[in-house]
């Protein structure tokens, strides 16, 4: 952490801004989504944008807006993670390279966004524009290889069913996403394993409000080993508090 920050102080000296709001961004991915240290994450995304609206860098400007939607979701700030995400997609809908892409920074390509998006919209009760997002994920997915999205897919359908309170959907949707394999996103500096205990975790949860506790505590279980290896904190601190409640 101590190398990354000295890394970005050294860019700041160079004057190499490009490079710099790169260094941030991967500082400020670590602290929010190994660390859980969001208040210093929020500034650094701040300080981010500031630099790269100063120096017209338009990627790099609008990338923060996702990277915001992502610190937002880990801290249960969902409306405002919404906003973010919902301001990066229509401000990048043209971009050719960005909307066919698989793996891209944090987000896995615009595909992985929509399904994203929709897990959002239904969190925050918005059924019709989570099913709206969902629709553009399929549309996008056409075409494509079955495996680079079919993860992502079930995964959203899901968390809406789940809103829509069709838990017995929910729970088919979820076990469909879990015998798949998310794609391995070397971009966005994860292992295929964290989004996939992600989605164990949404399913413990989904679980326990059906009342099977045995099996979400499992699930739960399952979740947290892998939280815990690869060192991710905050989502290390939801599985044991969703252990606790079950």
């Amino acid at each position: 952490m101590a190398a990354m920050s000295k890394a970005a102080t050294h860019s700041r000296a160079g004057g190499q801004s490009f490079n710099e709001v790169g260094t941030i961004a991967g500082l400020a991915y670590v602290l929010v989504c190994y660390v859980g240290d969001f208040e210093r994450a929020e500034g650094l995304l701040q300080e981010k944008l500031r630099l790269a609206k100063r120096y017209d860098l338009i990627w790099p400007f609008l990338e923060t807006y996702l990277e915001f939607a992502n610190l937002f979701r880990r801290q249960g700030r969902y409306e405002e993670a919404r906003e973010s995400l919902e301001y990066f997609l229509r401000m990048t809908a043209e971009g050719e390279l960005y909307r066919l892409s698989i793996s891209w920074w944090l987000g896995g390509g615009r595909l992985n966004d929509l399904t994203l998006m929709a897990r959002l919209c239904a969190r925050c009760g918005d059924l019709v524009a989570a099913e709206a997002y969902l629709n553009q994920a399929h549309e996008l997915a056409r075409g494509r290889p079955p495996e680079m999205s079919a993860f992502e897919l079930a995964w959203a359908e899901a968390g809406i069913h789940l809103a829509k309170a069709e838990v017995g959907r929910a729970e088919a949707s979820y076990r469909r996403a879990l015998d798949l394999s998310p794609p391995f996103i070397i971009q966005r500096m994860s292992h295929e394993d964290e989004p996939r205990a992600e989605c164990l975790l949404d399913f413990g949860r989904c679980l326990a409000f059906r009342g099977n506790r045995s099996q979400a505590k499992e699930v739960l279980t399952a979740a947290l080993a892998i939280f815990t290896n690869r060192s991710m904190k905050p989502l290390e601190r939801e599985a044991q508090e969703a252990l606790k409640s079950t």
